[in-house]
């Protein structure tokens, strides 16, 4: 199929950003034509499902598809794979792509991040795999099933998840933070010591604050020697050492990179050129950052949002974090802001060994909410969330209802 010469919107990046922001201009009326390019082979999928569901074997990768029973065809959106995006021209509002240059009305850039790899001088070999797309995902899925023993680099979620997954298949599992915490998402190391007692509860084991110094393989085995000098020996190695924002062909576009894409709070980077998900950092106007996020549901509040101006010059709020992740049959949700100087007090439950709810309280207003399989209890505390992060705050508390019992507090 032949690149149109003009759509109206053209996006960049076949990523859930991507197609949510097609899908969401149509719903939002907007009837002008509308193409998504993409570089990879296959079809667009939704990633989180990858670490969750593929890689359990629970569901088949085909399963992730984001528009199935012709969806992009029914809402004319014309989409096409395989097609690598290669320089921005913001005076002639063209892209040059591997198939040609291609002009635009609007842009929208959803290029979304690539899985870092280890430096070259720690595993010269690519012994360690990485989980960023389908692929990875059906291969890791692949070497669980045939191994006795993991060790996973990387302490924060996606390493949880990597680690737990293999868990189930059996394996004996390591992993190795060099921060010395274990993360969850936007909450940052303030739930580490409940991660700690969940993953050793699972047989886990933990090596934090400590570097990888080499990693060699003999044929059979990895072996991890840590900057300690300890060798761990392991069938399968995994990388869960973060992501890097896909901004290298803007290079010389002008466009201001740090390392995401600078927005504006509506996501808009320059005249008619917006950016969305992984690859985007918005404008937070109450601390005058640019923050990155790369959860799915932020990424679909970005699309909505952009998409919702082009369509009818409306500009939405910026979105509210909100991430979730399973670990052993333990649901974790978080939603807001978790400032390094904002106290964490648990309002039901018992924030280090069960279930919670805990909120992140900044001058005595709760600015964020994280929850271990206490949903309701979640929903919940989340207006009192928006309240304060919309400037409009009510007056909070962190009181718990006399029926659930008050533990963990700090």
């Amino acid at each position: 199929m032949e690149l149109k010469s003009h759509p109206d919107v053209l996006i960049i990046g076949a990523s859930t950003a991507g197609c949510a922001t097609a899908e969401s201009l149509r719903h939002e009326g907007f009837t002008g034509s509308i193409t998504v390019l993409g570089n990879e082979t296959s079809a667009p999928y939704n990633r989180p499902p990858l670490s969750k569901h593929v890689l359990l074997g629970e569901w088949e990768s085909e399963k992730a598809d984001i528009f199935t029973d012709g969806a992009a065809e029914r809402a004319s959106i014309d989409l096409h794979t395989d097609v690598t995006a290669h320089a921005l021209n913001t005076a002639e509002r063209s892209v040059s792509t591997s198939r040609g240059d291609i002009s635009y009305g609007a842009l929208v850039i959803a290029t979304g991040a690539r899985a870092r790899q280890l430096p070259a001088s720690v595993d010269p070999d690519h012994v360690a795999l990485t989980l960023r797309t389908r692929e990875d995902s059906v291969l890791l899925r692949e070497r669980l099933e045939n191994s006795r023993s993991v060790v996973v680099i990387g302490s924060g979620v996606l390493g949880s998840e990597i680690a737990a997954a293999a868990r189930k298949k059996g394996c004996a599992v390591t992993i190795v933070g060099r921060s010395g915490a274990l993360t969850l998402g936007s909450v940052r190391d303030l739930l580490t010591q409940r991660l700690e007692r969940l993953h050793a509860q699972n047989d886990v084991e933990l090596r934090l604050a400590e570097g990888v110094a080499s990693i060699t393989h003999d044929g059979t085995t990895a072996h991890v020697t840590l900057t300690s000098g300890e060798q761990l020996d392991a069938d399968t190695v995994v990388a869960a050492v973060g992501a890097i924002p896909n901004v290298e062909w803007l290079e010389s576009s002008g466009l201001t990179t740090s390392p995401a894409l600078n927005c504006d709070s509506h996501g808009q980077c320059a005249e008619n050129i917006y950016a969305v998900g992984d690859v985007a950092a918005w404008h937070d106007s109450r601390t005058g950052r640019w923050l990155p996020d790369e959860h799915q549901l932020t990424a679909l509040q970005h699309s909505q949002a952009v998409a919702r101006h082009i369509a009818t010059g409306e500009k939405a709020e910026p979105p509210v974090p909100f991430f979730w992740s399973e670990l052993y049959g333990v649901r974790f949700q978080a939603y807001g802001r978790f400032p390094a100087e904002a106290e964490l007090v648990t309002t039901h439950g018992d924030r280090e060994s069960g279930d919670f709810v805990a909120l992140s309280m900044l001058d005595g207003l709760p600015h964020g909410v994280v929850a271990s399989n206490m949903s309701r209890d979640f929903r919940q505390a989340r207006p009192a969330v928006d309240a304060t992060l919309s400037g409009t705050p009510a007056p909070a508390t962190t009181t718990t209802p006399s029926t659930a019992p008050l533990g963990g507090q700090s």
